[in-house]
């Protein structure tokens, strides 16, 4: 009823500059009425000036060249009066009921309107305090009655002849004995076979061989893994033999989260997060995942943003020069750089990795070592598809047999590994004079360009023979595909760059901000305060706000982009190496209680 009423209201105002009364505007026998809106009112004047003497029109002002338009003409000049508002661009409006003045139905549509808001608020407190009181309790009885229902409903499933009832499903293996001695005390026969997947050694994507009816796809992930469930299933269920990727995700998510946004500060507040989710709807099973996936990817955060030495978009750890001697990055407030102490007790260490990638302790991500995080972000992204294509390796292999899977992920790995050695000896050998380094180097290159050459054939026979696309277009698709891997492997440098953007706009408001505060919080002289400092005063408080509106931001763009960029490495670059979601969830007859205790 709000709603009929604000649209009432929304037309009542388009009309009221017309002055007319509504029992005004409808109802007549021998008059055609049309009242609507025109984007140019001087135009519509012009286009009906010929027919000033057949008719009667009223035309106000909206907004700018906009107007509402009434006309009242005979009916016989109706369809001549509607041909020349339809190239005005004219549209028609419906007249609400009632009568009497406009401005008067106004005020009494406003009043009703607020009179309909009270009774709202009134019912919604009223709701919100009977849901407190018996909510849980409804929960409960709804989730009993949705059980009982499919119960009283499951003869639908069984196959009746003139002499037997017969139930056929599929079970858990590991549920094999518990139904069988279950089942046996109310049922002549009860009989269950193992399934065994069909060999097939045939063509890997052409879909006409499909086999028997697969079996539904149960988790089989320890508790701590289970809530990363909820990101795979975004992209459907493993097909049945197929491995499901959520433990590798359990282990790479948060890796890749933490390391973007990689703030201390930032790590706790998505944790505080989680603790709300789950303190506020821990009822709900996919709530209390999405709490969990919270607390790993907080943790993830908390962890790098040690590492990296950040609080807040402050640099807190010290840097170290040649002589060992640690320095501090700027203006660090009071409540920061309290944590000092503690990197410089443990001191500056660092790992120099095979290819020059340096890790350390602190790791300056936006100063000394942003190079070395672009290095390993590009590693990380190696390794990452990897692991994808052996994946894939292994399902292609026991599904389709070695040759097919030497073509349909081999090609893959060839060219990954063909393209790294051949980029990382071309960019090292004009910074190297060491003989012996320079020629490992040329040997790297050599057998990446030979890895590279390989890849393309390799993909040229994927296509034809395992695809089924013609030689001719698979000859022109083939090398092309190769620059997919490029593309994938870049795709990892976001793990970098998203992070630093994070970190400038944090630092931003920090040293452009709050670091502006604490010079006039001290420059005044409170032993002799004169009415000179106040306006020094009112700025504090401004540019405190200010500054924490910025961290907000920084705050909520980390929690969002990392997790993007992250959602978009596992399920694009990764996934898409070996993943086929066409599998069918396995939802067991009857349920499982979450909100009650019963037998």
């Amino acid at each position: 009823e709000l709603s009929q009423l604000k649209e009432r209201q929304t037309t009542l105002e388009i009309l009221a500059p017309l002055r007319l009364d509504l029992d005004l505007l409808r109802d007549y026998d021998a008059l055609q009425v049309d009242v609507g809106v025109v984007p140019d009112r001087m135009k519509t004047a012009d286009a009906l000036r010929p027919m000033k003497s057949s008719i009667l029109a009223f035309i106000k002002p909206l907004k700018r060249k906009e107007g509402v338009i009434a006309t009242f003409t005979p009916l016989e000049f109706g369809n001549k009066i509607q041909r020349a508002l339809s190239k005005t661009g004219f549209q028609s409006i419906a007249i609400p009921e009632g009568g009497g003045k406009v401005a008067t139905a106004i005020k009494e549509s406003r009043l009703n309107q607020e009179n309909l808001e009270q009774e709202l608020e009134s019912l919604e407190s009223r709701l919100e305090r009977w849901s407190e009181l018996h909510g849980a309790r409804l929960l409960g009885g709804i989730e009993m009655l949705e059980g009982d229902l499919e119960l009283h409903t499951s003869p639908v499933r069984v196959a009746v002849s003139d002499h037997a009832f017969i139930l056929e499903g599929w079970i858990l293996t590991e549920m094999t004995a518990a139904v069988e001695s279950a089942v046996g005390t109310v049922a002549t026969l009860v009989e269950a076979e193992p399934y065994v997947a069909p060999e097939n050694h045939g063509h890997v994507l052409r879909e006409e061989e499909q086999p028997e009816e697969l079996p539904p796809i149960e988790y089989t992930n320890p508790k701590m893994v289970q809530p990363w469930q909820v990101l795979v299933d975004i992209m459907g269920r493993p097909d049945y033999g197929r491995i499901d990727p959520t433990v590798f995700m359990f282990l790479t998510y948060p890796i890749f989260f933490g390391l973007m946004l990689g703030d201390m500060a930032y790590g706790i507040a998505t944790m505080l997060m989680g603790l709300w989710i789950h303190h506020s709807f821990g009822h709900k099973q996919v709530a209390m995942r999405v709490a969990m996936i919270l607390y790993y990817i907080g943790g993830a955060t908390l962890f790098f943003g040690f590492i990296f030495g950040e609080f807040l978009g402050f640099t807190v750890a010290p840097s170290w020069d040649s002589d060992g001697n640690a320095s501090t990055h700027g203006y660090l407030p009071w409540w920061v750089s309290w944590m000092t102490p503690i990197y410089e007790s443990i001191g500056h260490h660092q790992i120099t990795l095979p290819f020059q990638a340096v890790l350390a302790f602190p790791f300056h991500r936006v100063e000394a070592d942003m190079m070395h995080l672009i290095v390993i972000t590009l590693y990380l992204g190696i390794a990452h598809l990897t692991l994808g294509l052996v994946i894939g390796f292994r399902d292609v292999l026991k599904e389709h047999g070695m040759q097919a899977a030497i073509f349909e992920k081999g090609s893959w790995l060839v060219g990954l590994y063909g393209g790294f050695l051949f980029v990382y000896a071309f960019l090292n050998i004009p910074n190297h004079t060491d003989s012996a380094y320079l020629e490992i180097l040329n040997t790297m290159r050599v057998i990446g360009l030979s890895m590279l050459l390989l890849t393309v054939p390799m993909l040229i026979i994927m296509m034809w023979k395992y695809h089924g696309l013609p030689l001719g277009i698979s000859i022109f698709l083939g090398p092309l595909e190769g620059f997919q891997l490029l593309s994938n492997t870049l795709s990892y440098v976001r793990l970098f760059a998203v992070g630093v953007v994070g970190v400038k706009i944090a630092w931003l408001g920090n040293e452009r901000i709050l670091s502006a505060i604490a010079p006039t919080w001290n420059s005044i002289e409170w032993a002799a305060f004169s009415l000179g400092d106040v306006g020094s005063l009112l700025l504090i408080p401004i540019l405190l706000i200010v500054w924490l509106v910025i961290q907000a931001f920084a705050l909520l763009l980390g929690l969002f982009s990392p997790n993007v960029q992250t959602a978009r490495l596992h399920f694009v670059e990764w996934m898409g190496k070996f993943y086929d979601g066409g599998g069918e969830p396995f939802k067991p007859f009857g349920r499982n209680h979450n909100l009650v205790e019963a037998e």
